[in-house]
């Protein structure tokens, strides 16, 4: 199996755990009724979703894609060299 296949493979796993961990938590919250309960229910949709934004902007300083072998000091110093126009 290639290197790639593997990390796939982990990705898939791992996200299932967290998915399942997740959805277990959300049953487990104690009922208020409402309005209490939506309330809730929205804080905790909100920090569901920043948590997808935040791996994301982690993961354009980690990978190359965008600055090359600098991401990590880029995202470090929050500064970068910019090529000339005419590069």
């Amino acid at each position: 199996m290639s290197t790639a296949s593997c990390y796939n493979l982990w990705v898939t796993e791992h996200h299932t755990k967290l998915k399942k961990k997740y959805f277990e938590a959300m049953a487990a919250i104690p009922k208020w009724g409402e309005p209490i309960d939506s309330q809730v229910r929205e804080y905790c949709n909100g920090l569901r979703n920043c948590h997808g934004v935040r791996a994301n902007y982690e993961w354009c300083f980690e990978c190359e894609r965008y600055f090359g072998t600098n991401g990590l000091e880029v995202q470090r110093k929050r500064w970068m060299l910019l090529m000339p126009k005419d590069h």
